[in-house]
Formats: structure tokens, sequence, C-alpha cells
């Protein structure tokens, strides 16, 4: 594997130290190039038109240049990659997904179900509230189905915050959590406080009032571990839940999470497969599995080229993969960074003679690639560290001119108003940096120190 994946792995880097700066700054109003900083979601939109926000999880069609305003557009909606976030460093406790979104139950019946912005005990964190009412009653059970997995160790410990209305003939005044299976039933009475198990598996439970927040509890109850789904069903306080309550009744619930061992810790969400922390910086990072995204009207003269790049391969690959290119890629007046195999690329012109390379190791911070036109020769950087002498690439062009396109996550094959591309990119992308002019040792040490900061590799 050239890279592992970065949710699963902690980075170290063993370059120099540096500080965070702004980036953005460094470029001025005449300066070519490009910032693309996935951390800022200002900059990131769902659609190619670039009018609505992205969010997590969801497709990115747009990414605002931060640098030079060169902005990157997707080609076709089927080709928008997706932004994934990941806590800097933090493993995964929460077995849960899609706790901040109408998919974190799996099914329900009788139950109306949205998610919303209501008061709350997590609001300080602007988490989101699943509110599910009851649209039958009598002796119809009303319940949401919730998946999650903890079939290992010997117990789980399931935790949320809950907050109960109670309306109708026959009112809510508890829930039942309960395994299909018959296993590790507990039910949480809301009218006196407590907490009961069913067929000797309750290991321990407890309901806490939330301070300022009336009428919400944090719920806690640890049971065996196993892998099956649970419910959460609606009960009159009783435990037989079989007799129902009336339609109206509702509950809201925050914070599900279910995680191995005895206790339960503080909430983590997961949005699908990642997931974030609360009061830990999180990383953003954009999926691409074959998408790439397009711009127009990318400018450089024959000014030095330097481009930084924070990227994780999705696995081994002979197929060149560019990271970034620019201009046809028929033409000797082009460059790119790319990955193949199981070394990184950095190539002007055509012909394996105009290209450097050096090995791509596991747990790689930055890629750093660097051109001078003016002595034809490329350096390309390892974790800030040289890892391929200076060649003579033999390009049959130093001066770029004006070149019209850039892609980000693939190779230009051809120029024209809608380019095509090949090549396309597997991987996680962190950020992208370009700049067409000379930078001071300084300078490069701290934008690489910033990258690797803004994804918890410092």
């Amino acid at each position: 594997m050239l890279g592992m994946q970065l949710q699963n792995v902690a980075r170290q880097f063993t370059g120099e130290a540096g500080e965070v700066i702004d980036i953005a700054a460094l470029f001025s109003q005449s300066d070519s190039g490009c910032f693309y900083d996935l951390n800022d979601m200002s900059s990131l939109k769902s659609d190619i038109a670039g009018t609505t926000a992205a969010s997590v999880d969801g497709p990115v069609g747009k990414i605002l240049d931060k640098g030079a305003d060169q902005d990157m557009v997707a080609l076709v909606d089927t080709d928008r990659g997706t932004l994934r976030r990941k806590a800097k460093d933090t493993a995964l406790r929460n077995k849960m997904q899609h706790t901040e979104t109408t998919g974190l139950f799996s099914s329900s019946v009788n139950l109306s179900h949205s998610v919303s912005s209501l008061s709350s005990p997590l609001s300080y964190q602007s988490r989101k509230v699943h509110v599910a009412t009851a649209t039958g009653g009598g002796d119809v059970v009303a319940y949401a189905a919730i998946g999650g997995q903890v079939s290992s160790g010997t117990n789980q410990t399931i935790s949320f915050y809950m907050k109960v209305t109670a309306t109708g003939a026959t009112p809510c005044e508890g829930i039942i959590f309960h395994n299909a299976n018959g296993i590790g039933g507990v039910l949480f009475n809301f009218d006196t406080e407590t907490v009961t198990g069913t067929n000797n598996d309750l290991v321990s439970g407890s309901m806490t009032a939330v301070a300022n927040h009336t009428g919400w509890y944090r719920c806690v109850a640890t049971v065996p571990a196993h892998g099956d789904p649970y419910f959460l069903i609606m009960t009159d306080g009783g435990s037989n839940f079989t007799g129902g309550v009336t339609t109206g009744n509702k509950f809201e619930v925050q914070g599900f999470q279910r995680e191995g061992g005895s206790s339960a810790t503080n909430y983590q969400v997961v949005y699908n497969y990642s997931y974030e922390e609360h009061g830990i910086a999180n990383a953003n990072y954009l999926d691409l599995t074959l998408e790439c995204y397009v711009t127009q009207d990318m400018q450089h003269t024959s000014q030095d080229l330097i481009m930084f790049s924070r990227i994780d391969p999705a696995g081994s690959d002979s197929t060149k993969r560019p990271i970034f290119s620019q201009n046809r890629d028929v033409s000797d007046d082009s460059y790119r960074l790319s990955y193949v195999s199981n070394n990184f690329e950095f190539q002007v012109g055509t012909t394996s003679a105009n290209s450097v390379q050096a090995a791509a190791p596991d747990n790689i911070s930055t890629v750093r690639a660097e051109y001078i036109p003016a002595s034809d020769t490329a350096k390309l950087y390892i974790d800030g560290t040289l890892s391929a002498s200076n060649n003579s690439l033999n390009s049959q062009a130093t001066d770029f001119g004006i070149l019209n396109e850039a892609s980000l996550g693939a190779q230009i094959t051809d120029n024209g108003s809608t380019p095509t591309v090949n090549n396309k990119l597997k991987a996680d992308l962190y950020s992208f940096v370009l700049f067409s002019k000379t930078l001071t040792d300084t300078q490069i040490k701290n934008i690489e120190y910033t990258l690797r900061s803004q994804s918890g590799d410092t």
C-alpha cells in the first residue's frame, strides 16, 4: 500500500518544525497559481454552479481558490468527489453511523422522523436532534430501529440524551431499549427516573437530568456485547411494550452512541463513516475515486514553479494517477505532479526523460515539486526531504507562456473549452498549493508545517 488510510492511522513526521501561517496571504494580485484548502468550508460548494454549501459526506462540485482566483469545477455531476472528515489522531469509538442525519434510524414503524436544530444539551456544539412522533397508537407499537454493532468484548455501553413529551389518552412515559432477539432489554422510565432491565441483561444503567435543559436526560445502559440492532420503543411506562401509546407522543434524542466497554464517554459524532469530536481540530479531505476538477485560464509564465500537496494514495496502482496537471498531455509545455506504482513523479513535457521520481513511503505528510525553467531542472521532496537529485529534463520549451486549462485529480488530454481527462486520481486529497514564483526557505518550511498541522501531522 502506498498510503494507509488517514482515518485509521496517525501520521508521523520527522522533518523540520515551523509555524502555522496564512498561506493565502503569500499570494499577490499579480500571482498565478492556486490554493485549495479543504478545511475551509466556505470555499467548498456541493454544486458545480457554486450556489450551495458543501457538507461532510456530501459531494463537492466546486472548490474556490484562496490564492489566485482559479476555482476548480467538476466536469459533470458524476465527477464530483466526496467531502470527508476525520478527527485528528483520534480513534473511532462510536460504532453508530449517521448520528447527525435521518439515517440514524435504519427503519421505523408508526413514527414520523425528522432532524432539527432544537434547543438541547449539545446545542453549544451545533449537534442535531432527532424528533420521533407516534403516528399510530393503541396496540400498535411505535418504534425506531437503530443499527451499529459491538460484537467483541464482554460488554457494550449505549448512551444518549433524550426528552419525552407525553400527550394523548395513553401518554408516553418511557422508552424501552430492546434488542430484536430479546437480549439486553432496558426500560428508561422518565416518570420515575429509573432504569430497569429484562432477562438479567442490564449490567448497569443511569438517568441523569441535564441542568438548564428542562425534560432532558442523559441515559446510559451497559449490557452484554453483541452485533444485533436495537429498537427504541415508546411505552406507557410499563415493561410490556405491546400496549403502545396514542398518536402524538414524541421523543427527542441526541448524541446516540454505542461503544465497547462498561462506561460511557463523551459523544463522538459519526456522519457516515467519518467522524469528529468536539474540541478537537478536525481534518477535511476530498475522497476521490476517479473524479476530477478542471479550471480555465490558468496563466503561467517562465517563473519558477513550486507545488505542495497533502495526499493519501489509495493503494498501489501501476497507472499514472496525476494529482495536478496543466495543459495538454501531448505538449512539452505542460507539467504534472502524479503518482505511479510506488513512486511520486513530477514531469515537464511528455517523456520519461523529462521527469523525476521518488519513492512514496507509507505515512507521507507532504509532497513538494519544484521546477526552475531557466536551468531546466526539477526537484521532488517527500516529507521535506529531497528524494531525487536534480535532473535535466530536456524540455523543448522553458517558457510555458499562457496555458488555458489545469486539472486537479486527473490528467488533461485535450485542449479546448471542455478539456477531456484521463488517468484519474484514486486518493484522499487534503490540500493543494501551487505558486509560480520563488519562495524563501522559511516560507517553504512554514507552508509544509501548516499543511501538516491541518491534518494532525505536526
